[in-house]
């Protein structure tokens, strides 16, 4: 008996007494940053996703992907050309040897749209991918906007079809 009050007070001493403080809120959502997309060049990343996003209701979340052959998560980058007119932007790899492209509606802290196509990276990697795409301005100031393509992309070792296919634009 005498080891467990000896053991409530040392608990006691060590959480400092004194008057019980109330925590300090630090749950602050920082504003968003707003999407700067002017015309010009930039670096286009896109990676597989094997699992997408989870989608959460009533509490309840499942994350769902159809995928064939034995896809890998894969990252293609690709140097492309911003074309902006008002609210709209258009993303293009130069030349005639890619069908890959990309229109975006640009909001003040926001950008959706579509991206279609089939492209081969510098380093020879090879995409096919369809879909919506959602992004925003993320924290890290150097890439311009970043979010998911929410479609079909292949590579090489296969193909998944999902909501987390990953994307990111920065300025070069």
């Amino acid at each position: 008996m005498r080891r467990v009050l000896l053991a409530a007070a040392l608990v006691i001493t060590g959480c400092g007494g004194g008057s019980p403080t109330t925590p300090s809120l630090t749950t602050e959502v920082p504003a968003p940053r707003p999407v700067v997309l002017p015309s010009g060049p930039y670096t286009l990343r896109i990676t597989l996703s094997l699992t997408g996003l989870p989608v959460c209701q009533n509490g309840f979340c499942t994350s769902t992907s159809v995928c064939v052959d034995k896809p890998a998560s894969t990252t293609a980058s690709f140097d492309v050309d911003l074309e902006r007119a008002g609210d709209t932007a258009t993303i293009r790899i130069p030349g005639n040897a890619s069908s890959l492209a990309a229109t975006l509606q640009v909001g003040q802290t926001s950008v959706q749209g579509i991206i279609a196509g089939s492209a081969r990276d510098a380093t020879g990697v090879a995409i096919d991918v369809s879909g919506t795409v959602t992004g925003a301005a993320p924290a890290n100031a150097a890439i311009a906007v970043a979010g998911n393509v929410d479609g079909h992309m292949g590579a090489a070792a296969g193909s998944c079809s999902n909501n987390g296919h990953a994307w990111s634009l920065t300025p070069r």
